[in-house]
């Protein structure tokens, strides 16, 4: 049976406190799906102070999730992201994850940012797949090491954390969209394969 927890908590709150969400009860299921916040007149921030699995996550316009060091949330859906997606936004040296347990389409307007090389990752299970979709940002500073299908945007941005490397590593990537990286920022292809499927690749600055 399918659950949906939908965010109550204000303003500000942390994901771990029962009572920040309708039905009361902490999302921590790969069967649950979770709305944030539901309320397109209300700018929220929510930080995931604990490690926790969900199916699809939905994140409104205005609204941003904090996934902080040593924290790491784990898709089994797809996402909606008209918001922002931080991955350690306070640049600790404590590594932050979101990772795809399941294939994963990234949709929406919004961008997930990485906050320092090193020490905040995009990853997949084995043999699983990653598709951002046009509109959709991955941007910052960190490590994208799962397999990737993109044809939204893929941003080395050092403006966004600590350290001025995005990191492209572990699995081969398939570009149909944009990799850059902007001004004082490196996109670093590593080792993999890149097949560049008529996307563009450019350094900026």
């Amino acid at each position: 049976i399918l659950a949906q927890s939908v965010w109550n908590g204000g303003a500000e709150g942390n994901w771990n406190v029962a009572g920040n969400w309708t039905p009361q009860g902490v999302p921590n299921s790969s069967i649950t799906d979770v709305v944030i916040d539901n309320n397109p007149d209300a700018d929220v921030t929510v930080t995931l102070n604990m490690t926790a699995s969900v199916r699809n996550l939905t994140l409104d316009a205005g609204d941003t999730l904090w996934i902080t060091g040593t924290r790491m949330l784990t898709m089994f859906g797809n996402l909606l992201n008209n918001g922002w997606i931080h991955l350690n936004p306070t640049s600790t040296y404590y590594a932050a994850a979101f990772r795809a347990g399941e294939n994963l389409n990234l949709d929406g307007t919004g961008t997930i940012a990485l906050g320092r090389t090193g020490y905040a990752q995009l990853a997949t299970d084995a043999g699983k797949t990653i598709t951002q979709l046009s509109g959709h940002t991955i941007a910052g500073v960190g490590d994208i090491s799962g397999s990737l299908l993109n044809y939204g945007t893929v941003r080395a941005d050092a403006s966004l954390g600590a350290g001025a490397e995005l990191r492209l590593s572990d699995a081969d990537k398939t570009n149909a969209g944009l990799f850059e990286a902007v001004a004082g920022s490196i996109l670093n292809i590593g080792a993999v394969n890149i097949n560049n499927q008529a996307g563009v690749i450019r350094a900026q600055g």
